[in-house]
């Protein structure tokens, strides 16, 4: 995990055997927050498909998947921080 508060974080994705997610077979997710009027903007950024070494059939698949959750998950991200906020 690398994070830059209060303007970058990320993570990559681990595998559940345990082994250790690093740059030749594991994602990388990385937020990017900045300023934006009273807001802020979030930028998701995920990378390493190629890397990990999938057949192109499978690394099409794995990128739909990937972006059909985010597309559902990441606007979600202010009604659940407000949340957070308002709760004392």
């Amino acid at each position: 995990m690398n994070a830059e508060p209060p303007r970058l974080f990320s993570f990559r994705w681990c595998y559940p055997d345990g082994t250790v997610a690093d740059s030749t077979h594991s994602l990388l997710v990385t937020f990017e927050l900045t300023p934006s009027g009273t807001g802020t903007r979030v930028q998701l950024t995920e990378s390493g498909f190629r890397e990990v070494g999938w057949e192109a059939a499978r690394l099409a698949e794995r990128y739909r998947e990937h972006r059909a959750g985010w597309d559902t998950f990441v606007p979600r991200l202010g009604g659940y921080l407000a949340r957070l906020l308002s709760t004392p």
